[in-house]
């Protein structure tokens, strides 16, 4: 009788322990500073891989989301908000304020064609996030003869998710990254 007791004092004690655990955890994870952010705001392209804390964070805080959108917003070449005339189905055109965005589907697979006008520098990475922060960062490639291409949404969860949000979120914002 005795063997049980100790085995359900340490069930007891492993619950409590793992309850623990876990809000140490919880906490840790709210605990993103805005220098971390901003920080985050600012990294490169395809140097810099996301940071799963602060993207859980970007998504479910809406002070950190604020925060980065505008930290992205302040360093951004260009920036679209909203889809023109995005009142059906698949939105496959963006415009820009530097140029053109387009989905282009060729064989199942979609590429992603930026067509810049004059800009004062070529961008390295294009962002796009939803109304509740998901989304993400992916690079760009150097423009030839002002045109930009890139495959999009293949293996990766990332891409896959970036591409759900260019066609058929209207409301999803676009942001050119020097």
């Amino acid at each position: 009788m005795a063997k049980d007791a100790d085995d359900d004092l340490l069930e007891i004690y492993a619950l409590l322990f793992d309850a623990g655990w876990v809000a140490s955890r919880r906490a840790r994870e709210r605990s993103v500073t805005t220098a971390e952010i901003l920080a985050y705001a600012k990294r490169g392209g395809a140097d810099n891989p996301a940071d799963f804390r602060l993207e859980k964070s970007i998504r479910r805080n809406v002070e950190a989301r604020r925060i980065y959108l505008q930290a992205v917003r302040g360093r951004s070449l260009a920036v679209s908000h909203l889809a023109a005339a995005a009142g059906c189905g698949v939105i496959a055109r963006r415009r820009l304020e530097c140029g053109e965005l387009e989905i282009v589907e060729d064989g199942g697979q979609h590429f992603l064609v930026l067509r810049l006008d004059k800009v004062s520098a070529a961008p390295r990475a294009l962002e796009v996030r939803g109304e509740k922060g998901e989304g993400g960062r992916i690079p760009l490639p150097a423009p030839v003869v002002g045109v930009i291409q890139r495959g999009l949404g293949g293996k990766r969860a990332d891409e896959r998710e970036i591409l759900e949000l260019l066609l058929h979120r209207p409301r999803a914002s676009i942001y050119l990254l020097p």
